[in-house]
């Protein structure tokens, strides 16, 4: 059977033929069927009939069970993953002992999945007998049928077949996700996103620029192009959200009827293929589609009409993703822009060969197709400012650690508050159970913990406020709605999967990044995981205020403070010895800011109404006007904010007039004073004026940041207004102290030393944990903890280089004063990042302000390393069997290694002496960046010795961390070169 042919036979239909037919192709004579198939279980509300049909002798020694189960019609198997891993798990894991390939189909149902379960097994060494892994397996699919458009699964699964023999490793490599990702987004990227925009800029330059004079230097116009890049990342993003519209079946349905059901499954490529004019088929198509038609809900039955093609049904959409775009200087881009008819063509034919998932994976549970985490990961590597500024891609494992582990804390800190510290193992336990299992696990030895809390564990959820200050393309949010979800549905099956993630969206994620596309892509994210649980299309909401653009670092503009206007205080810049400082403030009764409680009432109901389309429309209001209230609070409270500087300004300077009045009346009256009491007023007048003349300059400077504040561009603000924008969280209607309850984040990493004018905005803002050698994910741990109420949680992921450098003393500072750590995980020589070359740590930790001096910390600590082995074991089944208690944590440095280092480092530093006792000054290490020093291989040494016998006076070996070992040194052949 040829590629092609086999393509066409996995889009028909499911059949017991087909099967047997497919089976023979992959397996040949290393296939059994069963003459009795062996069953499983026969019907539940899930399961028609679940059977073992036959088995594969791997070429491995492994076995690999074949499996038939067919289903009701309460698992939709194109989309109900969540299902089908429950069924899996009751009647399929526990009967297999190292794979098993299942067939997962229905009779009132196209489309079929072909699931490969794989249990890894490991060798007794002393029995040389393989021995089961009794981690969760791991689940891979391919869903099949005449809906699919089955490209990858034919091409995967036929170099399957053509092997000699197949084994365990060959099955996983054939339903891997992983190089399907990559190969998708290098097409993606470097063929049709790098096409598409270089066309553009050529093309369409100031269309979409508008009057901005095209540079003849290269690197000037590819930097000048960047809205070029912006408008072809956002077209994009928008074609691929409809191919995950499309594959719900409700793009293009019929116009004569009112349901949203049998959709034209490739509506887009439909679309291209019939249009009239495909050389204009943005222009003229797309643009309708956009902006007239997803965005627009008054059609009649929301129908989509365009010249020469059948009308259809199309939804209204909502959300903003579908609004007109605007050019950098605020003005309408114009419907002129078109791209060749082969550049559109091609890309929809790339993407036809792909599967677009509706649903997120999750590490364990994968589908083999493009899904929304993948597209998240996508448009966040097409984000060139990320590499810069250290921001990167997190595996989805450690997401998913990060968040479970966060939860189980908050859960089990409030629960052991209002039930007493005797319970705080027992909850321990059971928040674990609930979290990550997602069950209510043995309820006989928990004391029906979490049956008998249920209705408080889900008021502590329904409360909950969680941030992310560097959300990129939403990891975290999204991880954290996932595992919130998982919980409430757990405890409350009656409930609407649709409006339990609506609900957690609006009162429980928020999210801030510095980036607009970044912005962009995590509100996309959310909305498609709206999409996943609606049976028919609905509004999307509108996330403007709850994921929003901004430094989270700043919340002030070129010095002038812009924080807690909502607060009703007295406000003011203090002056000191004749200059005033305008980063410090005092009480004073003459400048007072009031933001009284009705207009923050009138804030906080119009940014819960903006978040609803419902709500909008019940009102009769367009989103677009209650928007235009907003922003006019916001502004005049910004406006206020320079005032109150103005105002202290313009008083102090006349102040001053007025005593120099004063003095020279007093000259003028006593015209026989002595002359050197009068050169003594004299000297007075000229300070005072001189003291004026500096206000007065100070004055035009905050004149002239305020013309610049209100001129910036709207979706690129260099600061964020926290307390103005989530008024909920710092001004608590419940009258708890204000803040988030668990922040989470993969911050950047940037040394502040290569930003010298965002740091110089950075140290202004008083951060202490601020050093100009330092990095500025130090900031955003200092940040977290800031935004959160007291006993919060902050969790993080970041370079693991603060726990011994000076430049991370007063950050383990911050920490000791301020939090009580919880969880230190540290990735000692293990590269999470496929782009960074950095080694990491993952910190938990409590806000708390009880902390007495010198009191020891004791927290969980762990050192993952090389042996870790996401394909074999869990995370938390890694730290469980590395785990140990830390206590000894000295500002000097942290160190986490095991017991047994733990301990031998303590006895070296009581005993020894360290290199600071020493009369030696060391200021950094090998700099290889900024000293232009380059890491040579033995074959480059060899070879410039042999240019030049002088070179070897300037090279010389070098050792990295990572090449010392145990009372040795594991040498890798490396030189150094300084030039």
């Amino acid at each position: 059977m040829t590629e092609a042919a086999l393509k066409t036979f996995l889009q028909q239909p499911f059949s017991k033929n087909n099967q047997q037919t497919l089976l023979n192709q992959l397996f040949g004579d290393a296939l059994t069927i069963f003459t009795q198939p062996r069953i499983l279980v026969e019907t539940t509300d899930t399961v028609r009939l679940a059977q073992q049909i036959g088995s594969v002798a791997l070429s491995d020694g492994r076995n690999l069970a074949i499996m038939d189960v067919a289903v009701t019609d309460a698992i939709q198997i194109a989309r109900n993953r969540k299902g089908l891993r429950d069924v899996a798990a009751k009647y399929i894991d526990q009967n297999i002992i190292h794979g098993a390939l299942v067939f997962f189909h229905s009779p009132t149902q196209a489309d079929y999945r072909l699931t490969f379960i794989a249990r890894y097994s490991a060798i007794d060494l002393d029995s040389l007998e393989l021995v089961k892994n009794e981690t969760a397996p791991k689940r891979f699919a391919f869903v099949l049928g005449p809906n699919e458009a089955c490209t990858t699964a034919s091409r995967r699964l036929m170099e399957l077949g053509s092997k000699q023999t197949v084994d365990l490793k060959a099955l996983t490599d054939t339903f891997s996700v992983e190089p399907l990702n990559r190969e998708f987004f290098k097409q993606f990227k470097d063929v049709h996103f790098k096409k598409i925009w270089q066309y553009l800029a050529e093309y369409h330059w100031t269309d979409i620029l508008g009057d901005v004079s095209l540079p003849e230097d290269q690197n000037e116009r590819d930097k000048q192009a960047k809205p070029i890049r912006d408008f072809a990342k956002k077209m994009l993003g928008r074609i691929v959200f409809l191919h995950f519209l499309q594959k719900k079946g409700w793009m293009g349905c019929s116009n004569d009827s009112i349901s949203w059901a049998n959709g034209d499954r490739r509506f887009v490529q439909t679309l291209f293929e019939q249009f009239a004019h495909p050389n204009q088929f943005y222009s003229r198509c797309l643009t309708k589609l956009f902006f007239d038609t997803l965005n627009n809900p008054d059609r009649p039955n929301l129908s989509f009409e365009i010249a020469g093609l059948e009308p259809c049904r199309v939804p209204y959409l909502n959300g903003g993703l579908f609004d007109r775009d605007l050019r950098p200087d605020g003005q309408p881009l114009a419907d002129t822009i078109d791209l060749p008819t082969d550049y559109f063509r091609s890309l929809l034919q790339f993407f036809d060969q792909y599967n677009f998932t509706i649903d997120e994976n999750s590490p364990g549970d994968y589908e083999v197709g493009i899904d929304p985490e993948m597209l998240g990961h996508i448009f966040e590597n097409l984000l060139e400012e990320n590499r810069e500024k250290g921001a990167f891609y997190t595996p989805k494992e450690i997401v998913q650690y990060m968040c479970q582990e966060s939860l189980i804390q908050h859960l089990t800190y409030h629960l052991t508050a209002e039930l007493g510290e005797a319970q705080q193992p027992a909850l321990l336990t059971a928040m674990t159970e609930l979290i990550r299992d997602g069950s209510r696990g043995d309820v006989k030895n928990r004391q029906n913990l979490i049956t008998q809390h249920a209705p408080r564990i889900e008021e502590l959820l329904d409360t909950l406020k969680i941030c992310d200050p560097a959300i990129g393309s939403g990891a975290f949010p999204m991880g954290m709605l996932q595992e919130i979800f998982a919980v409430k549905m757990t405890l409350d099956l009656t409930l609407n999967r649709a409006e339990v993630k609506k609900g957690i969206i609006r009162d429980t994620i928020y999210g801030v990044d510095m980036e607009t596309g970044a912005v962009d892509i995590a509100r996309l994210r959310f909305w498609l995981s709206l999409v996943v649980d609606e049976d028919e299309p609905q509004p999307l909401p509108n996330l403007d205020y709850k994921i929003m653009q901004g430094d989270s670092l700043l919340e002030s503009f070129e010095g002038v403070k812009l924080d807690k206007i909502l607060q009703e205080q007295e406000v003011t810049y203090v002056v000191e010895n004749g200059q005033i400082d305008i980063f410090g403030r005092v009480a004073d009764p003459q400048i007072s800011m009031h933001f009284s409680d009705e207009k923050k009432q009138q804030l906080r109901d119009l940014l819960r109404l903006y978040y609803d389309p419902h709500a909008l429309k019940q009102r009769g209001l367009k989103k677009e006007t209650v928007k235009a209230q907003v922003e006019t609070i916001v502004h005049d409270h910004l406006d206020y904010n320079f005032e109150l500087v103005e105002r202290s300004l313009e008083r102090r300077i006349g102040d001053l007039d007025d005593e120099i009045m004063d003095i020279d009346k007093a000259m003028r009256n006593n015209p026989n004073e002595p002359k050197a009491k009068r050169k003594q007023k004299e000297d007075q007048i000229a300070r005072k004026q001189k003291s004026i003349a500096a206000l007065q300059t100070q004055l035009a400077t905050v004149r002239a940041s305020q013309q610049k504040l209100n001129a910036l561009d709207p979706a690129n603000k260099p600061y964020f207004l926290w307390h103005l924008f989530f008024p909920e969280v710092f001004d608590r209607a419940d009258g708890l102290p204000g803040g988030f309850d668990i922040v989470i984040a993969n911050p950047p990493y940037i040394q502040l030393a290569r930003i010298p004018i965002e740091a110089a905005q950075y140290q202004r803002e008083g951060y202490q944990t601020f050093e100009k050698t330092g990095d500025i994910y130090g900031l955003f741990y200092e940040q977290g903890i800031r935004l959160l109420r007291p006993g919060g949680v902050l969790t993080y992921i970041t370079s693991n280089s603060w726990l011994q450098t000076q430049y991370g003393k007063p950050l383990r500072q911050l920490f000791a004063q301020q939090t009580d750590p919880l969880t230190l995980l540290n990735f000692a020589d293990t590269r999470l990042f496929e782009t960074a070359v950095v080694e990491t740590n993952i910190l938990l930790a409590r806000k708390s302000s009880m902390r007495k001096d010198n009191e020891p910390f004791q927290l969980q600590a762990a050192t993952v390393g090389a042996d870790f082995d996401k394909d074999r074991e869990t995370l938390p089944d890694y730290i469980a069997r590395n785990a140990f208690t830390l206590i000894d944590l000295p500002v000097e440095g942290w160190s986490v290694g095991d017991a047994q280092s733990g301990a031998l480092k303590k006895l070296m530093d009581e005993n020894g002496k360290k290199l600071g006792e020493w009369r030696i000054s060391i200021n950094y290490g090998l700099r290889t960046g900024l000293n232009e020093c380059f890491v040579l291989s033995e074959e480059t040494k060899k070879t410039l010795i042999q240019k030049d016998r002088r070179n070897e006076e300037i090279i010389g070996p070098v050792l990295r961390g990572r090449d010392l070992r145990q009372y040795t040194i594991n040498f890798s052949n490396l030189s150094i070169l300084i030039s």
